[in-house]
Order: structure tokens, then C-alpha cells, then sequence
């Protein structure tokens, strides 16, 4: 994993993740396109776009997404040490965040406490 700067990872998540190792990775912050482009990388892509069958689902809030987290992380600059999203809940016409995790570094976190 790169050491250096911001990164995104995006990829198949829950139960699945030690056995599928379905991830990828791109420097944030993200535009749409490059949020795609990350997406296609992994086989959560091919479930996107619709597998044996199954209906299509809701690219565009993935893309949404992982593009205002990305920026979210840029802007915080060394403040947020990661952030993780998990679950991300997804069907043919939405796509939302269940449960989410922002972790502060900890000279941000002691700053946070004084308030």
C-alpha cells in the first residue's frame, strides 16, 4: 500500500473481503471519471454494471461517494487519518452509507478534545 499522500480504496467489502481480495487503489482526491476508472477495476464494478441477470445498480452514487469523500480527505489535509465507510448500500435507484468511521491523527484529535 502507498505510504505517501491521500488514497482512496474502493472494493468489495463485508464477509467477502479476506476471501475475494477485491480492492483497488487511486490518489485522491477524485473527479467523477477517475472514480469510475477505480471502479472498473474491481469486480464490485462488474456487480455495478449488472451480472448474470441481475439489474444494474446505482453507479452514480458510488461515483457521488467515493468523489466527496475523497475531496473531504484533501481538504481535512493531515487532520483525518482515514476514513471508512462500511456498509455502502446499494439497489437500481439509490445508493446510501450506512455506517461510517473518520479517524483524526492524533495531534487533530487532541485539538478536538480541548474544545
Amino acid at each position: 500500500m502507498p505510504k505517501w499522500g491521500r488514497w482512496c480504496l474502493f472494493g468489495t467489502g463485508g464477509v467477502d473481503i479476506e476471501l475475494m481480495k477485491d480492492v483497488a487503489l487511486a490518489g485522491a482526491p477524485l473527479d467523477a471519471d477517475e472514480a469510475k476508472q477505480l471502479i472498473s477495476r474491481t469486480k464490485a464494478g462488474v456487480k455495478l454494471r449488472g451480472y448474470r441477470g441481475k439489474p444494474a445498480l446505482h453507479e452514480a452514487s458510488v461515483v457521488k461517494a467515493l468523489v466527496g469523500l475523497s475531496n473531504l480527505m484533501a481538504d481535512a489535509g493531515s487532520r483525518i487519518a482515514s476514513i471508512d465507510v462500511n456498509p455502502f448500500l446499494i439497489n437500481s435507484k439509490l445508493g446510501v452509507a450506512v455506517d461510517g468511521l473518520i479517524v483524526l491523527n492524533n495531534e487533530a484529535a487532541r485539538k478536538a478534545a480541548k474544545h
